[in-house]
């Protein structure tokens, strides 16, 4: 039996079983890092696994000794006492496991969300889907779980899936680029590319969007939002105007062709600019908030 160890993202392993339970003595695995075998559905914690491991050297149970006579317990026979005692005892558990279950359901609510679009990315003999998911607000990580979850069960009832991929949007962001809301993936080891591998699946969760820690969040301030995204929009076409004009005018000439779009689009930038008195920190700010909310309009 070969015994995998997972601490805070890092794989460790495989160790025997004996070689587990030494490292549980010497405090070099913790009771509560993961662990996996082959014989395991899903995993466990090492406290857990080294309980199973160890249900065989267990003693033996005795059997109860009958008294010759029954003696009394705060001045009731004990047979009344225990039966009283145990009518308690049922009372309060259930009590627990109603209260219990209206936190579950509680916790367990699902957001609101709506799947835009889902893909196959098939590999091999292996099927793998890409879901495409707004959601109204910025999601914590269980939430995104528990709607990849859903999404994944609904799917798998239609078709077979072997891993997925899980792209969250917020409102008023694009969907056709990286992930504004965050991203969940279902696979073998919680990872798309080891699909073919024989560990078992779990999730893994990022939470925000793709660009958050690569570009800045400052905004431009004083235009509201639609208008930052529509002047984002029109330094995109006019981009793609000076490209297109660009491969028309030297369409054999590679560094000819780079230097007319540079400078049409310069040109074109440059009016924009003028036409909404931007500051260069806004031209950045808005650029950059385009590219994190996928503002990109529609190739014509």
């Amino acid at each position: 039996m070969k015994i995998h160890v997972k601490r805070d993202g890092q794989d460790f392993g495989p160790f025997s079983s004996e070689e587990a339970q030494s490292h549980l003595a010497n405090g070099t695995i913790l009771p509560t890092d993961l662990v996996w075998h082959e014989e395991l559905p899903n995993w466990v914690s090492a406290a857990e696994l080294l309980a199973n491991l160890n249900e065989h050297s267990l003693p033996p149970t005795l059997a109860p000794t009958t008294p010759s006579e029954s003696p009394k317990i705060l001045g009731l026979k004990k047979n009344v006492f225990y039966g009283v005692s145990g009518c308690l005892v049922l009372l309060i558990g259930f009590l627990g496991l109603v209260v219990l279950t209206l936190l579950v359901d509680e916790s367990s609510s699902i957001p609101e969300y709506k799947v835009v679009s889902s893909k196959n990315f098939d590999y091999a003999k292996y099927k793998r889907k890409l879901f495409k998911i707004r959601v109204d607000k910025t999601l914590e990580a269980s939430d995104l779980q528990l709607i990849a979850e859903e999404v994944l069960e609904k799917s798998r009832s239609e078709e077979e899936v072997d891993t997925a991929t899980f792209d969250f949007y917020l409102p008023d962001t694009g969907v056709d680029g990286p992930y504004t809301g965050g991203r969940v993936i279902w696979g073998r080891d919680g990872k798309w590319e080891t699909v073919d591998s024989n560990l078992p699946h779990s999730f893994t969760v990022i939470t925000g969007g793709a660009y958050d820690e690569s570009l800045p969040s400052k905004q431009a301030n004083r235009f509201t939002s639609q208008q930052r995204r529509t002047i984002f929009e029109n330094i995109i076409k006019a981009e793609r105007r000076a490209r297109k004009e660009a491969e028309i005018q030297f369409p054999n000439n590679f560094e000819m062709e780079q230097e007319a779009f540079s400078s049409k689009n310069e040109e074109y930038k440059s009016k924009i600019v003028a036409d909404n008195n931007l500051t260069k920190d806004e031209l950045n700010a808005i650029i950059n908030e385009g590219i994190r909310n996928n503002w990109s309009p529609p190739v014509e």
